[in-house]
């Protein structure tokens, strides 16, 4: 708990994601992270089936879920027909002020669909509370047996097939 809120304080001194922090999402705004890039040479993209359950389990518990999709692979995400209801699209190039305001937006939802990356774990991490909805892969890297205990108690387990 200590070391999270030490964490926290010293993002903070970043103006936008200080902003991202404070900003009270509505209830139903829900980040999807879907990364891909190097994910594919490396052979550890999650599966659709995935992202097609957790989407589902929001649905099944949010009214009127706002789908928030953060990738590296927009053009991919746009022609998914598994995205084809989301709210917003967003994507950013790997600078650091880009990555910076990505992460700030990525903190201004509820609920959180995330995929096998610290980017958006760490925005699930920081800005999910007793009320949010977190769904996590597991395993969380395809073709490996091994299972990891990296998140609380209260996030969803989802296979990644």
């Amino acid at each position: 708990k200590l070391s999270k809120q030490f964490l926290i304080s010293k993002l903070e001194q970043n103006e936008h994601i200080k902003n991202g922090m404070d900003f009270l999402p509505e209830n139903n705004n829900v980040l999807i992270h879907v990364r891909r890039g190097d994910y594919l040479l490396a052979k550890k993209i999650i599966d659709d089936s995935y992202f097609e359950n957790a989407i589902q389990r929001i649905k099944n518990n949010i009214e009127y879920p706002k789908f928030n999709v953060f990738t590296d692979d927009k053009e991919w995400v746009k022609s998914s027909p598994i995205f084809k209801n989301v709210e917003n699209i967003y994507s950013s190039s790997s600078s650091k002020e880009d990555t910076i305001s990505t992460f700030s937006k990525m903190l201004k939802n509820k609920h959180f669909i995330i995929s096998n990356s610290t980017y958006s774990y760490l925005a699930a991490y920081f800005k999910s509370d007793s009320d949010s909805i977190v769904t996590i892969p597991e395993p969380w890297m395809p073709n490996n047996a091994k299972t990891y205990n990296i998140y609380p108690k209260n996030w969803l387990k989802i296979k990644n097939n």
